[in-house]
């Protein structure tokens, strides 16, 4: 069962457009891929920012926490010894 050279020929032309839509369809992929990647660079670059200015403000609002608790404990105690009770 050989091609004649009509069909042969036929058949490689097919194969090359196949390969040239594979590798154009290869280059769209490669390129939405780049630009997937410059997105989720850039968003973990935002998460990043946001992440140490919500640890500062976390630490801040612990430390207010912190402080004020002291401050009513301590003068709670102070004032039940102030009044003997």
């Amino acid at each position: 069962m050989l091609m004649d050279d009509g069909d042969a020929y036929e058949h490689l032309a097919m194969l090359r457009e196949r390969i040239t839509r594979a590798e154009t369809t290869l280059q769209k992929v490669e390129t939405e891929l780049s630009e997937v990647t410059e997105k989720l660079d850039a968003l973990l670059s935002k998460l990043d920012r946001y992440e140490g200015k919500l640890g500062g403000v976390l630490i801040a609002a612990a430390a207010f926490v912190a402080f004020f608790k002291f401050v009513f404990t301590q003068g709670f105690e102070w004032i039940h010894k102030i009044m003997g009770t």
